[in-house]
């Protein structure tokens, strides 16, 4: 059975406590934009270029995109409505009401707000782009490459690497009334474990060698959502076991540029 979140991010969220949700105050929901989600059974591609940093701060900017996202007790995701419905959801809610609702969440006492990220990413100006990118590698052994030199034969192993884990890209551009037109995409690959396995041999009397098959699962979510300054866009997704305790929550809005500039780190 497929997991929401890649193995990896949820192993980090090993030490998620236990909580009761009856104590968190439901988070009112102004309206939950349309959610395009795809799953393939293969490994995506989370591209190196995805972990440059942004685009330079143009400080005669008024506002920038904010992202942030952490890993959090289940059971506080069944606090936001949608998220009761399926493994994923995505609603739009006034920024006082999830600063209300957060407050509700920290007030347990027993349950932190875990970042993914060290700090906010942000977009540098209008149509550029922020992220958060999470992401593990693994080395495999996808083939060997054969040397005869004479009675001699010398098989090379071809090692190569594959990605798993999370991106999380949003771009705001301008749109009428004051709003900003956000786009945001989320793209989670999860390997296989353990990693599929076959016997070749290269030549008759040769000893057997082990080639790896990597398989996997991709994830790919994208919404498209008019944002006042006011509003905060929430994404929430939870793995589809009861064993898996914790899931994701992003938030993202727009946030004014000096308190980006000066290194905000909470909504």
């Amino acid at each position: 059975m497929h997991r929401f979140a890649p193995a990896f991010v949820l192993a980090l969220a090993a030490g998620c406590a236990s909580i009761s949700h009856d104590a968190i105050a439901p988070l009112a929901v102004l309206r939950n934009p349309d959610l395009h989600v795809v799953v393939e059974p293969t490994l995506g591609s989370l591209r190196s270029e995805t972990s440059e940093a942004s685009a330079p701060a143009d400080e005669d900017l008024d506002e920038r995109l904010g992202v942030w996202i952490y890993r959090v007790d289940r059971r506080v995701l069944e606090s936001v409505p949608m998220s009761d419905r399926s493994l994923v959801g995505a609603a739009t809610c006034s920024r006082t009401e999830v600063d209300r609702w957060l407050e509700s969440v920290r007030a347990c006492g027993e349950l932190e707000l875990a970042p993914l990220a060290s700090k906010p990413a942000l977009t540098a100006d209008s149509g550029s782009r922020a992220f958060v990118c999470v992401t593990s590698e693994t080395a495999f052994i996808r083939g060997f490459e054969l040397q005869q030199k004479g009675d001699i034969g010398i098989a090379d192993p071809r090692i190569d690497v594959i990605a798993e884990g999370l991106l999380l890209e949003a771009r705001a551009e301008p749109a009428s009334g004051g709003a900003s037109e956000v786009s945001l995409d989320l793209t989670l690959c999860e390997l296989d474990r353990p990693i599929r396995e076959r016997v070749v041999r290269l030549t008759a009397g040769n000893l057997p060698l082990t080639v790896q098959e990597p398989s996997g699962v991709t994830w790919t979510l994208s919404l498209r959502e008019s944002l006042a300054d006011d509003e905060v866009l929430v994404l929430t997704g939870r793995g589809d076991g009861d064993e898996e305790e914790c899931g994701l929550l992003a938030l993202v809005r727009l946030v004014p540029a000096d308190a980006m500039l000066r290194g905000a780190s909470e909504l």
